[in-house]
């Protein structure tokens, strides 16, 4: 899912709208699509914000690790 920031055409708007909570007309996080098109429709400010692309390197470089590199076997390191 996608981050948004999303300001309620009322800015003053405390409650919660589509599952999610607004604090003085604003609210931040991920948002479903379908709640994102309910949102878009009814006249709502949508900004999508950065997507975390640190995290995501992360993840892929770990799973990218070929297998027994980590220096660690399972006959105690011993060779014969």
């Amino acid at each position: 899912m996608a981050r948004y920031r999303i300001s309620a055409p009322e800015s003053a708007h405390n409650g919660e709208v589509g599952g999610l909570m607004f604090a003085k007309g604003v609210y931040e996080g991920e948002v479903p699509d379908q709640v994102l098109r309910y949102f878009e429709a009814q006249g709502y400010t949508l900004e999508q914000l950065e997507v975390d692309k640190p995290a995501a390197s992360r993840r892929k470089s770990a799973s990218d690790k070929p297998a027994g590199d980590g220096g660690d076997s399972s006959d105690g390191g011993e060779s014969k």
